[in-house]
């Protein structure tokens, strides 16, 4: 089973263009993702059960979380892939979209699994005003009323206790959540029910009549008079397409890119040459936040002025 798992587990880290190296038997190691300005391959992809595990940081998971957060790679994909013999197919996500934009391919996408909203063991912030919850909530700026706005929830027992609880809606029905640790003794900062590779956070409520920034996280939407959340440094084939439904005069990509010639620069760079052949130059914009910052620590007012100062694709 080792041996089938690593044949599989090797041909897909090579499709993502992931970064490898083999230490053991059972296990493969990758740079981690959640250390930090940290490199060096020190988290390990272990074959026996598909999970992972970071020495350094101590996050761990399931296979398909850590590659998910590296790649965009969606639930479905990954289960075809480990659970068949038949490889991912070999168009790129770039091959596909263009595929669509010139009415080549139609766009189907794979229904939402059910996910129970509101989490059990959570409560409404409407209904109680937790202090933890309301300190978080003043530490990053946010209101308390703009967290009843967006429907936030608090989990109070069970996996998702001390954990601030956000909706990801899609056509007016919840298709996915995260929840955000909130005392900082979790190893993960987030936890995730449903596909969220299949939407952007925000979506049904875009303005077309305005440039709309791209964010990474949550958190980061939300300072952003007008925009979405792609959940991680990567687009799915699902949110291109989601992307192609809309027209407003441009997208911004508002994620964590700094000036540092980390990995993270690349990937963003590589994503912004990517949408810039599937929109065309004059629909792609966007910005470069200072070291160490992402939109959410900058606040609104800072957020705007980036934003309205943001540049073309070169």
């Amino acid at each position: 089973m080792h041996e089938e798992n690593r044949e599989k587990l090797e041909r897909l880290l090579e499709y993502l263009d992931i970064k490898f190296e083999s230490k053991t038997r059972i296990a493969l190691n990758i740079d981690c993702p959640y250390c930090p300005d940290d490199e060096g391959q020190h988290l390990g992809l272990f074959l026996d059960k598909l999970t992972f595990s970071c020495w350094k940081c101590k996050t761990g998971g399931s296979l398909f979380d850590v590659i998910n957060e590296l790649s965009g790679i969606t639930r479905e994909d990954f289960d075809e892939f480990f659970d068949s013999s038949r490889p991912l197919d070999e168009k790129s996500v770039l091959s596909q979209i263009k595929d669509i934009v010139n009415g080549k391919e139609d766009v189907e996408f794979a229904p939402a699994r059910d996910v129970q909203w509101p989490p059990p063991g959570s409560v409404s912030l409407a209904k109680y005003a937790d202090p933890q919850a309301l300190q978080f909530l003043e530490t990053r700026g946010i209101s308390y009323d703009f967290a009843i706005q967006h429907d936030v929830w608090i989990g109070m027992s069970g996996r998702y206790t001390g954990r601030f609880i956000i909706p990801v809606i899609f056509e007016g029905v919840v298709v996915a959540f995260q929840a955000r640790d909130m005392t900082g003794k979790s190893d993960a900062k987030y936890l995730t029910e449903g596909d969220i590779s299949y939407f952007l956070y925000n979506f049904d409520n875009v303005d077309e009549s305005k440039p709309v920034a791209v964010t990474e996280g949550i958190f980061d939407c939300w300072v952003c008079d007008n925009g979405v959340a792609s959940f991680t440094a990567a687009l799915s084939h699902e949110q291109i397409c989601l992307m192609l439904e809309k027209d407003p005069p441009y997208w911004i990509l508002a994620w964590d890119i700094g000036e540092d010639g980390s990995d993270a620069y690349w990937k963003s760079k590589k994503v912004l040459k990517e949408l810039l052949v599937i929109f065309g130059g004059e629909k792609i914009n966007y910005v470069t936040l200072p070291a160490g910052e992402d939109l959410s620590s900058l606040g609104s007012a800072k957020v705007k002025e980036i934003l309205e100062n943001s540049v073309g694709v070169v």
